[in-house]
């Protein structure tokens, strides 16, 4: 994208990472074909416990991030051998330990490691829909976008915001995008709520395990946020913090 259109204007919306990361867990067997399925993850409360846990040692033991001197994900050489290796031993591990439900059943080879589709979810970094939680850390991919536009030339917007204010919210985009104010603001414009639903765990049966999941991601997410913060130079709402 730099190389073709150096200019760019880029706005970035982003989602509170829990929601973000429930949402994408669900729409995995929606649109994402039989991925988890065929990784025997279920599309409950205790398959979301699994992938949350599988993801999220992967990136304390791994890394799997994006880097500012690559692109985005696109990593190459010893770097994604070393990842997948340690990728590999990290599943194995909690496969052996069987402390999770479903563990014992993970596949041999985890698509979140590496992946061989043609499918733009494959990366080297394995298939980001196997990486709900990875996907969250907005600031690791951020900086890849830093490191070839400049801060003037992204605009960072927070959905809570987008879709409690949206008429605000689009005259910033306009102004950002065409450098003119704009004139009015249409106050009929309206966006769906989204997001407590997903802190509540709509849909799951095992509330209790779902809340256990949420405050483990909440502990995982907090250092990753504060250099969200320090990004976008200004706090993040409560809602972003552990609960």
């Amino acid at each position: 994208v730099c190389q073709t259109l150096p200019a760019a204007r880029l706005v970035a919306v982003l989602r509170e990472p829990v929601a973000r990361a429930y949402s994408g867990f669900h729409e995995t067997f929606f649109s994402g074909g039989t991925l988890l399925a065929d990784a025997h993850v279920p599309r409950s409360a205790d398959g979301f416990q699994l992938i949350t846990h599988i993801d999220s040692q992967i990136v304390a033991r791994c890394g799997g991030l994006p880097r500012p001197e690559e692109s985005s994900w696109d990593v190459r050489g010893a770097v994604v051998r070393t990842f997948r290796a340690c990728c590999g031993e990290t599943v194995a591990r909690l496969r052996s330990e069987g402390l999770l439900p479903g563990a014992e059943r993970l596949p041999l080879i985890w698509p979140g490691c590496e992946c061989a589709s043609k499918e733009a979810a494959c990366t080297a970094l394995g298939d980001t829909r196997a990486a709900p939680i990875r996907r969250g850390v907005y600031s690791r991919q951020l900086r890849t976008w830093y490191a070839r536009f400049r801060p003037e030339q992204v605009l960072l917007l927070l959905f809570d915001e987008l879709t409690s204010e949206p008429a605000k919210q689009l005259a910033r985009i306009q102004q950002f995008a065409t450098g003119m104010q704009p004139q009015g603001r249409d106050a009929s414009v309206r966006m769906p709520r989204m997001g407590s639903k997903s802190r509540k765990g709509k849909g799951f049966g095992n509330k209790d395990l779902y809340a256990r999941t949420v405050e483990h991601l909440g502990r995982f997410y907090a250092p990753f946020n504060l250099e969200l913060e320090e990004l976008l130079g200004r706090k993040l709402p409560a809602v972003w913090s552990v609960t």
